[in-house]
């Protein structure tokens, strides 16, 4: 008797838990078919509204889940190629990571999307400060906040060889590193507080196998990994560690709607 008053405690702890998910009041979903290449834009305007254009399924598993490409494995083959519009409407005036777990749930939905998340041993890059010691700035503003606290903090990428920042820890500067590497960099170096900084670099190789343009091809600079060390005083360190990985089940073409 006890054991079935358990069971069916946990069943109504996990109802209330997922009747309490939020979810978009209203949501449109249809194929992007113009000659546009894949790229596209996703933004939440004013009034509660997430929009995506021209967006892979791909790229929305990547923004509901805050995860990079290689922590994706498994899918349909149209992944990264079929292209989508989407237009949502959330309840009030709700946060990005609310928004995030309410598109999680339009992808289960309209797209059928179904997914594990496992932990797999991979390559890593772990940021630590190099010898010498950093070389981040203090913050020049103070009051200066990242969106969407504010609009003017945070990291601008320029031409993609240069990084400014305005009042970054240095784990948002191990995040945006991620990216353009292509490898989890885990922040090691133990400073707390936020900096000030500009590290101009050339690109070692293209982001998610992009050509290089002429830009890029024609930059004259140090790789990411020696002006990290030179201009800011960390270093990365290659190792292997366990990292989060969504491994896709299950995904559909949505109907227009």
């Amino acid at each position: 008797m006890r054991f079935a008053l358990l069971v069916s405690t946990a069943l109504v702890v996990s109802w209330v838990g997922m009747a309490q998910a939020p979810a978009f009041e209203v949501a449109s979903v249809r194929r992007n078919l113009s000659d546009e290449p894949t790229g596209g834009s996703i933004s939440r305007p004013a009034g509660g509204r997430f929009q995506a254009t021209n967006i892979t399924l791909g790229t929305l598993i990547r923004t509901a889940y805050d995860v990079e490409n290689f922590q994706i494995s498994g899918g349909p083959k149209w992944l990264d190629g079929d292209k989508f519009d989407v237009s949502a409407k959330a309840p009030g005036n709700s946060t990005w990571p609310e928004t995030r777990i309410m598109l999680q749930d339009l992808l289960a939905s309209r797209f059928r999307l179904a997914l594990n998340r496992e932990s797999r041993i991979v390559p890593v890059y772990v940021m630590v400060v190099a010898k010498g010691g950093p070389r981040l700035s203090p913050p020049t503003d103070p009051a200066c906040q990242p969106a969407p606290l504010g609009a003017c903090g945070g990291i601008r990428i320029v031409k993609r060889s240069t990084l400014a920042g305005i009042n970054v820890s240095t784990a948002l500067i191990a995040r945006v590193l991620t990216t353009f590497l292509g490898r989890p960099v885990v922040d090691n170096t133990g400073l707390t507080g936020v900096f000030d900084f500009k590290m101009d670099w050339v690109i070692d190789l293209p982001r998610s196998g992009e050509p290089l343009n002429s830009d890029d091809a024609a930059a004259v600079g140090p790789s990411v990994f020696t002006a990290l060390q030179e201009q800011l005083g960390l270093r990365l360190v290659s190792q292997k560690s366990p990292v989060g990985v969504l491994v896709i089940s299950h995904a559909e073409e949505p109907e227009d709607n």
